[in-house]
Formats: structure tokens, C-alpha cells, sequence
């Protein structure tokens, strides 16, 4: 594991999860513990109260991040289809385990997309910075945007989703060899479309599988992961949902590497990138880099 809020205690890993309330802390313990119970991959959680940590068994191998993207990145030069196929499989199989779960089993909240960018908005308002109206208009052009597919879908199909999906919530164990899904915190009810939405941008805006148009990096990269869990499913998603939410994760990695970085330009990109799936909403896609 490689995390500057994990460190190793023996056999064991030890979480800070820094301004998270006890309750909350402990309800992600409890989250972990149920699901291991369903068969999920996911590591056992036990919240030690006084420490305000989350301990939990200590895995060997590699995140999806490190590995896959490196390989992801190395088969986008070579034009190597089959093997970023492979990996995208790799990567989704413990996310179809989760999304099979009976949602009836488990306590969730109402999965909001929107809560981590309101949220910062509103934080970047009270400390007066100055790309906030800007990215406050792209969020409320995006609501409308998504406004009617989001509300005709509110109550269909729901499932279990992870909340923050991407290659770094993977994790590839090397003793047993298995797919290890991490970070249950924004675990909710709501759309599988939203997860594959938040790995298609997360892949399109990744320095190692970007393009220089982050716009037909999107639309490659939701191609292709709708794609690879269709594969699985042998179900079709609804790529107008997936579009929906891939705009507005679109726009919360953008507000992320502002943040990060204070370079304007790179967020631009990324903005442009989300107004146009907004306005695509599954009417296009691409499976080819060209």
C-alpha cells in the first residue's frame, strides 16, 4: 500500500482519515466488515476509537494506479487494443462484485455527484478566490444539461456504486493474487453509470493516459470502459448516463488540479471536455485514438 495517510503496524495497516467523525469512521468499518461477509474483495476494517484510525490487514502488491496506467499508457502508443481491453477487465471485476450486491442489505445514502463540488465551490466562495464564479456557471449549466436524463432515470435501476471510482481505488495483492477494492467512503445508492463515468474521466485527464485533446481522450476512454463491462455484464449500459455523469466528474477533476496546481489553463481543457459530454450524452463515441 502507498498512501501517506496509511502506515504499517506489523502485518496491519493503520488509516488516518483525518476530519471524519467517529461515527463515520466506524460506519465504514462496518461497511467493509458486511461486504467481506458478501464476498466483495475488499480489506476487513476495524475502527480503533482512540486512535481515530481504521486498522485493517496489510496487502502486498501494487495500486491500479502505479501498474495500470503505466500499461495502459505503453498499449495507447502501440495501438495495443487487446491489452488495455485486458486491464480495463481487471480493473472493473471487483467493481461488477459491488455492483451485484443487493442494495436492500445495506444502509445507503443517496449517491449525490454533486456534494464534493458544491462543497469546494462553496469553500472557494468564503475564501474569495477567483475561479470560482467561473466554475460555478459551468456547474450550472451542467445541471441543466444533465437535468432531464438524471431526473428520468432517478429511481431505475438503482445499485450499490462506489462513489469515487477510479485505477487508484484498485489494488492488485500479490500474496493472495487477487483484485482489492478500496476506499468505501462515498459508497452509495445510485447509478452503475456513475462509476464508469467517474473511470472514463479519471483515465481521460491522468497524465499517463491523457491526450493533448482531453475531449476525444473522454470520449476513448467511456468507449472503452462501457465497453469492457459490458463484456463482463453482458448488459448495456446507458451511455447517455454514463456521458451525464462523466461531464460532472469531468468538472470535479478539473476543480481538483486547479486546486493542485493554480494553472488555469489545465482546468480550461477539462472544462471544455465536460461542457461537450453534457451536450453529447451517448450520441457519440470513439474506440480509436486517431
Amino acid at each position: 500500500m502507498n498512501n501517506p495517510r496509511i502506515r504499517r503496524s506489523g502485518t496491519y495497516a493503520l488509516k488516518y482519515l483525518g476530519p471524519a467523525s467517529s461515527s463515520e469512521v466506524n460506519r465504514i468499518a462496518q461497511l467493509s466488515q458486511r461486504l467481506c461477509e458478501m464476498g466483495i474483495p475488499t480489506p476487513k476494517a476495524t475502527y480503533l476509537e482512540k486512535a481515530h484510525l481504521l486498522k485493517m490487514p496489510w496487502l502486498d502488491g501494487l495500486s491500479g494506479k502505479t501498474l495500470v496506467l503505466k500499461v495502459l499508457s505503453q498499449a495507447m502508443l502501440a495501438t495495443g487494443e487487446k491489452e488495455i481491453r485486458r486491464n480495463l477487465l481487471a480493473i472493473l471485476a471487483p467493481l461488477v462484485k459491488l455492483h451485484d450486491v443487493d442494495p436492500d442489505t445495506l444502509k445507503l445514502k443517496p449517491f449525490d455527484p454533486w456534494r464534493k463540488i458544491t462543497s469546494r465551490l462553496a469553500s472557494w466562495s468564503r475564501e474569495g478566490r477567483g475561479f470560482s464564479p467561473e466554475a460555478t456557471r459551468l456547474e450550472q449549466h451542467l445541471r441543466n444539461r444533465t437535468a432531464d436524463v438524471l431526473r428520468q432515470t432517478s429511481s431505475q435501476n438503482l445499485s450499490v456504486v462506489h462513489g469515487d471510482f477510479h485505477a487508484g481505488q484498485i489494488f492488485f495483492g500479490s500474496k493472495p493474487r487477487m483484485s482489492w477494492l478500496l476506499d468505501l467512503g462515498d459508497l452509495g445508492l445510485g447509478h452503475k453509470e456513475s462509476d464508469l463515468g467517474n473511470l472514463s474521466a479519471y483515465l481521460a485527464t491522468a497524465r499517463e493516459t491523457t491526450l493533448n485533446d482531453i475531449n476525444l481522450a473522454y470520449e476513448y476512454w467511456s468507449f472503452q470502459v462501457s465497453s469492457a463491462y459490458e463484456d463482463i455484464t453482458k448488459q448495456p449500459m446507458n451511455r447517455k448516463l454514463i456521458d451525464a455523469y462523466g461531464a460532472i466528474a469531468l468538472l470535479h477533476r478539473g476543480l481538483k488540479q486547479w486546486e493542485r496546481t493554480g494553472d488555469k489553463h489545465i482546468p480550461d481543457n477539462i472544462f471544455d471536455a465536460s461542457r461537450r459530454a453534457s451536450e453529447r450524452q451517448g450520441t457519440s463515441g470513439t474506440n480509436s485514438l486517431l
